[in-house]
């Protein structure tokens, strides 16, 4: 066992393999894995006899030198996600790949995604909150089990970190720095605990777009608006199937509603001086 109070260990460069054992750290990451130098090849393997725990993350991980392959347990319960990056340009990884193993944490996301790379998932448990939050970067899902046991949250648009789950997979396309998800799944189940969250959760917010290929499963697409004309697209988007306002909106034309649709508008407003919303057809929720 290696106990510590500070970063556990802080790898940089080399073929690092670390198996058969706990690593255990109190007010700081358990492993630092930094491949942002120039000419840094990390590839770090976690076997799964290992376990790593931290009331940060067991493990953050930057740098296109970066190369992550775990197959180990990984706990936490502090603020920060199990395994998390950072989404700040210079910080994309080379992969991430979860082999089998447990990654969980207690109160928050298991794994948050920012940053632009692969990230693959083959095997495994993976529980938090939410089980997985991604707003940037390729991610690959051919197996494992996402489970997210925390109470659905609305979405919160933020460019730093991530601060609302329920959703067992969180897609959040918002702009962010490394350009919005590419999301390919192919297998793994995925379960929301609460009644009123989603196995798979996809965020359009202010327009911007994830492309997603998902056949079999069925994706929740959330337009988070902004505008008229990021509104109107939205209702005519029948894949869409919940609207939320992130800013009050005034109406130039009349807009017709004929099909099932959630329209949240968070406290916000529509205006308009001639008749707002003209609903023809469908269960409409507002």
């Amino acid at each position: 066992t290696i106990t510590s109070n500070v970063k556990a260990l802080n790898i940089v460069d080399g073929n690092v393999t670390i198996d058969n054992g706990t690593i255990s750290a109190t007010g700081a990451h358990a492993l630092y894995v930094d491949g942002t130098a120039t000419g840094s090849d990390i590839s770090l393997t976690l076997g799964s006899k290992l376990t790593v725990t931290s009331d940060n993350c067991a493990i953050f991980i930057k740098g296109a030198g970066a190369k992550l392959v775990t197959a180990a347990t990984l706990y936490s319960n502090g603020q920060f996600a199990t395994i998390s990056g950072n989404g700040n340009p210079g910080n994309e990884v080379n992969s991430i790949s979860i082999v089998g193993g447990n990654v969980t944490h207690a109160s928050y996301i298991a794994i948050y995604v920012p940053q632009t790379g692969v990230f693959n998932i083959s095997g495994g448990e993976i529980t938090g909150t939410s089980a997985l939050y991604v707003k940037s970067g390729t991610l690959n899902i051919s197996g494992g089990k996402l489970t997210a046991t925390g109470e659905h949250e609305d979405y919160v648009y933020s460019g730093n970190g991530a601060h609302f789950a329920g959703d067992a997979l969180i897609i959040d396309a918002c702009g962010y720095p490394g350009g919005n998800p590419v999301v390919n799944i192919t297998g793994g189940t995925f379960e929301a605990t609460d009644a009123n969250a989603y196995g798979i959760a996809y965020y359009s917010y202010n327009g911007n777009v994830a492309v997603i290929n998902a056949n079999g499963y069925e994706v929740a697409t959330h337009a988070i608006v902004l505008t008229e004309e990021q509104l109107i697209a939205a209702i005519a988007n029948e894949s869409v199937s919940y609207i939320a306002l992130a800013k009050n909106i005034t109406l130039s034309n009349t807009l017709n509603i004929n099909r099932d649709l959630t329209l949240n508008l968070g406290g916000y407003t529509i205006t308009s001086n001639v008749k707002a919303l003209n609903i023809v057809d469908g269960n409409v929720t507002i």
